[in-house]
């Protein structure tokens, strides 16, 4: 479906940019602010959505329905939408400050465009829904919308300020930490929310009974049946707390949790002593994915040091870190060892971030409470995720994951073509100057090296031998 999504996300990017809208975040924009205004009567009698009465604003406002905008002449309907109801979502008393995205209330365009940028949209809709589709159905949709949306933005932003992980990822990183529903979770590094918005999907997961279950592209669990209304007692109360210095960052997150039905009561969207009085001091889960820069063991470090007894944090971090030997990262690795029980490090392929980044990065899997004697550190290298290691990241036949996750559990140590493990005692780790890369202990490379066809590697460079020359050949036509 995901698929479908995209192609008529990329028809509506095209209708912008036909109109003169050259950035995509200005278009990510506009259209977050559109699929809000249509979210106002598609969820005004869904009971399960959290965190607003929105019945009350168009009763307000009746000629600010999405329907009956559809039905007005194109000049009558680009008026009221720029003049009347964009300013009136800007200021709306939501707390959703749609004005922090840029340019949203500057760029005004043609009544055609504008005309065919809402049909565009509402035709995602009726290429997905039929006409009897449950109210349930309807609201899942926009989470789904939603979070094709955010991978135009992929490039958007430096590796230094924001990693956007894939969607396996993020649930590897919540099978990992065995998130449920009653934990407090908080990411140090939130983005645009991604990670905390499928901790809650793996909240809903662990709530669900098995026979509700199915299993995913990448053979991790999926709730079949997917209704909201089994998760009301508890969701109202969830705790999904986060940082952000980027302000635009945090309106796209608080959109995120918006468009999945997740309660908005969280002290990231608030301000001042409200925002003071709703933080937690500890958390059951730390999940993060930490950028690439002078602050990551800074980062590292302040994160740890709120999680609550026995806690677990699963934090994926760039490999320089676990490895390097400027004086920040090796005192930084060395309070963690000391301190903290190291459960695991799992090396990722250098392209888990690609399209925006070709990075080395591994997880970093800690528990709040020192077993330091006799402690042994659980190192695997993640050699294939289950994707083509290339910037196109196509789903290939493997299914690592749920192995990589049960090796995990157990401690076991296994060797395949995808993954590599071993346990390595504390004392190794010590004598090897605290250094957490897991190439170095598994050996991976060396073991692979032993296993290829020397013929076949021959065959290989006459080819390219072959084809080098022929290149020659046709430059030397030039002289």
């Amino acid at each position: 479906m995901n698929v479908i999504i995209k192609e008529q996300l990329s028809k509506v990017f095209d209708l912008y940019w036909e109109a003169g809208y050259i950035k995509r975040m200005d278009v990510v924009g506009q259209i977050v602010a559109l699929l809000f205004l249509k979210s106002l009567e598609d969820f005004e009698n869904n009971p399960s959505h959290v965190g607003f009465s929105l019945s009350a604003v168009l009763d307000d406002h009746p000629n600010f329905r999405w329907s009956m905008l559809l039905e007005e002449d194109p000049e009558s309907a680009n008026n009221i939408y720029m003049y009347e109801i964009l300013p009136f979502l800007c200021e709306m008393p939501l707390d959703l400050r749609l004005k922090s995205f840029p340019n949203i209330l500057k760029i005004r365009m043609s009544d055609k465009s504008f005309s065919s940028i809402l049909k565009g949209l509402d035709d995602i809709f009726q290429v997905i829904l039929s006409d009897n589709s449950k109210v349930e159905e309807k609201t899942k949709l926009y989470g789904d919308i939603y979070e094709c949306l955010i991978t135009f933005l992929a490039k958007s932003f430096p590796t230094t300020q924001i990693l956007r992980s894939p969607k396996h990822l993020r649930q590897l990183i919540c099978e990992l930490a065995q998130v449920n529903n009653a934990d407090t979770v908080y990411d140090p590094a939130m983005g645009t929310g991604e990670l905390l918005v499928d901790a809650y999907e793996q909240m809903k997961i662990d709530y669900t009974v098995p026979n509700k279950l199915s299993k995913n592209i990448d053979g991790l669990p999926k709730i079949s049946d997917n209704d909201d209304s089994l998760f009301a007692e508890w969701s109202h109360d969830v705790c999904l707390e986060g940082d952000e210095d980027e302000t635009v960052l945090r309106l796209l997150c608080q959109m995120n949790f918006y468009f999945h039905n997740i309660s908005l009561v969280q002290p990231q969207f608030k301000e001042g002593n409200v925002a003071d009085l709703l933080r937690k001091l500890r958390y059951q889960k730390i999940l993060g994915v930490i950028p690439s820069n002078k602050h990551t063991g800074d980062i590292v470090e302040q994160a740890l040091s709120k999680l609550s007894p026995n806690g677990m944090a699963v934090l994926v971090v760039p490999s320089s870190y676990l490895y390097g030997h400027n004086k920040s990262y090796f005192d930084s690795r060395q309070n963690i060892i000391t301190v903290y029980d190291i459960q695991a490090v799992i090396s990722l392929p250098p392209y888990e971030f690609a399209p925006q980044a070709s990075i080395n990065t591994a997880i970093l899997v800690v528990k709040n409470g020192k077993k330091f004697f006799n402690q042994t550190i659980w190192f695997c290298d993640l050699v294939n995720d289950g994707y083509s290691n290339d910037n196109k990241r196509v789903k290939n036949a493997s299914l690592p994951l749920p192995e990589l996750l049960e090796a995990f559990r157990k401690k076991e140590e296994i060797h395949t073509d995808c993954i590599d493990s071993k346990q390595i005692s504390i004392k190794d780790v010590l004598d090897n100057n605290y250094s957490l890369l897991a190439q170095q202990y598994v050996d991976s490379i060396e073991e692979k090296v032993d296993e290829m066809d020397l013929e076949v590697i021959i065959d290989r460079l006459d080819n390219l031998h072959g084809k080098i020359k022929r290149g020659i050949e046709e430059l030397r036509k030039y002289l």
